[in-house]
């Protein structure tokens, strides 16, 4: 592409005035000069080379720092996980233990034969905890 507008600014008369003059209405005065410096760079044969070159390793040192950026949140992401892994476990443990201390307590209630009406009621109120319990895990 960049060969056929160095022909078109070669041979054909005004064609320079009007093409700035688009790249300025269509991008902003700053932006268009912008453009079209780097059109010229492109076009020019000689220098279009190295210009394609300079292109080239740029390319390949931004893919360098996209996979660098990437290796970065993907350790991020493995250290969270490993924490959230063992702070499941830690909460895991303590709600096993509390289960335990519940089933601990109701079988000794339940081998008291000296209940009272309120001892019974609220022994009745901890099976049913933790039976709750039991199901949501």
């Amino acid at each position: 592409m960049g060969f056929k507008r160095f022909l078109k600014k070669s041979l054909i008369p005004g064609y320079d005035i009007y093409d700035i003059t688009k790249k300025i209405k269509d991008n902003g005065l700053s932006e268009g000069i912008k453009e079209r410096f780097r059109e010229d760079l492109e076009d020019t044969p000689v220098i279009s080379q190295v210009y394609q070159a300079g292109k080239y390793e740029g390319k390949k040192e931004g893919y360098v720092q996209a996979s660098f950026e990437y290796e970065k949140k993907l350790i991020k992401q493995a250290d969270t996980f490993l924490k959230q892994k063992k702070n499941f476990e830690s909460e895991r443990m303590e709600y096993e233990q509390l289960l335990d201390e519940y089933e601990n307590y109701i079988t000794e209630m339940s081998n008291r034969n000296d209940l009272s009406a309120e001892q019974n009621r609220y022994l009745q109120e901890m099976i049913l905890v933790e039976s709750e319990l039991k199901r949501a895990m």
